[in-house]
């Protein structure tokens, strides 16, 4: 995963995108890379320091801290990245709010591209590496023939269709952290086998079943299971 990191990474050049300078294996065998130091808190952090700060069924108002605009506009322009690689054949598969950065004057990074590829190329079973049953905690990136992370992941590689895995999969992942922006919570909870199954199943529940103060009534489009009828392009999800 290090050496895929630093090679899909050196060829993605793009503000939202972390720039590696170089990458080696030292004498010992060890591997090392170069890049530029990221400072700032995952979004993660955000979301939560925004619905801590909601009062009653009103989004906190701009007082220095984050507000659901600019939470929203952060995960507008790190879905610009995420369509920027796109544009150069890579999906990242394994988008959450864990791997997206926001720095102390708006900077925005999509980090950790270990389980990136190209998306023109085949997945091989060298792909099919680490643990057989996956980790408890559903927020965990796993390794396996269910590559990502099981609660943000597509149906497509929660079945483990690793060839079908390709930006529809990323916008899948998008939606559902646009839906934890919003209520605080991710499309599907519980134990990370429970996930797998029901993202398969397709029992993704709308937003509309949430109390959270955001309750539109439909959510079709965030969470269609459907990889065929998904917005296939990032920059549209940010739309």
């Amino acid at each position: 995963r290090f050496q895929n990191e630093a090679r899909i990474t050196a060829g993605l050049q793009h503000p939202a995108i972390v720039a590696v300078h170089d990458h080696g294996v030292l004498m010992v065998g060890r591997l090392w890379m170069t890049m530029r130091a990221v400072r700032g808190r995952t979004l993660i952090d955000v979301i939560h320091e925004l619905h801590n700060s909601v009062r009653g069924e009103a989004w906190p108002e701009a007082d220095g801290g984050p507000t659901l605009f600019r939470v929203v506009d952060t995960f507008r322009r790190l879905c610009d990245g995420v369509a920027y690689a796109h544009s150069r054949g890579v999906v990242h598969r394994d988008l959450k709010p864990a791997n997206l950065m926001v720095g102390e004057f708006g900077e925005v990074q999509v980090m950790d591209w270990g389980l990136a590829k190209r998306f023109d190329e085949r997945s091989d079973e060298g792909e099919s590496e680490g643990e057989s049953l996956p980790p408890l905690d559903p927020t965990m990136t796993q390794a396996g023939d269910v590559i990502g992370t099981p609660a943000y992941m597509s149906p497509e590689q929660a079945r483990g269709d690793l060839d079908l895995v390709g930006p529809a999969s990323d916008v899948w992942s998008l939606g559902a952290v646009l839906r934890k922006i919003l209520t605080n919570k991710p499309p599907v909870e519980g134990p990370s086998p429970a996930v797998i199954a029901q993202i398969i199943l397709g029992q993704v529940k709308s937003i509309a079943d949430t109390k959270e103060p955001w309750t539109p009534r439909r959510d079709r489009r965030a969470g269609h299971g459907n990889e065929n009828r998904r917005p296939i392009r990032a920059r549209r999800r940010a739309r």
